[in-house]
C-alpha cells in the first residue's frame, strides 16, 4: 500500500532538530506543511548580491574561483535568479576548469 505524502514526517521535532524541506508553493505538501503549522521561507529571486554571494561561497568551498567575466555573464541570466537551479548546478563543480565559457557547467549556465 502506499504511504500518504509527507506522513513520514514526524508530527513535530525535537527543539534542538532542524529540518528543511522544499516544495512549491501551493503544493499538496506545502498545504500539508502549513497545516501543521511548520515555519515557512519562502525564497524568492536572489538579488545580484545575493547570487555572488552564493556563488562565491559555494565554489571558495571547491577551491574554484570564477573569472570576472564570467560572473557578469552569470548577472545576466534570469535562470541564475532561482536559488535552487543556482545551487544544484553549482554542486557539480568538481574542479576549476568546469568554470571555464567552454567547460561544462559554464556552458550549462550560460546556453540561452
Amino acid at each position: 500500500s502506499r504511504i500518504p505524502l509527507l506522513e513520514w514526517l514526524p508530527k513535530g521535532l525535537p527543539a534542538n532538530v532542524r529540518m528543511v524541506v522544499s516544495c512549491p508553493e501551493g503544493s499538496t505538501a506545502f498545504q500539508q506543511l502549513k497545516r501543521r503549522k511548520w515555519n515557512i521561507l519562502k525564497l524568492g529571486p536572489l538579488q545580484d548580491v545575493d547570487r555572488t554571494h552564493v556563488v562565491t561561497r559555494l565554489l571558495k568551498a571547491r577551491g574554484v574561483t570564477i573569472p570576472e567575466p564570467l560572473m557578469d555573464r552569470l548577472g545576466e541570466r534570469k535562470r541564475t535568479l532561482n536559488p535552487l537551479f543556482l545551487v544544484q548546478i553549482l554542486r557539480t563543480v568538481k574542479d576549476p576548469s568546469d568554470m571555464k565559457p567552454s567547460g561544462p557547467v559554464a556552458s550549462l549556465i550560460l546556453c540561452r
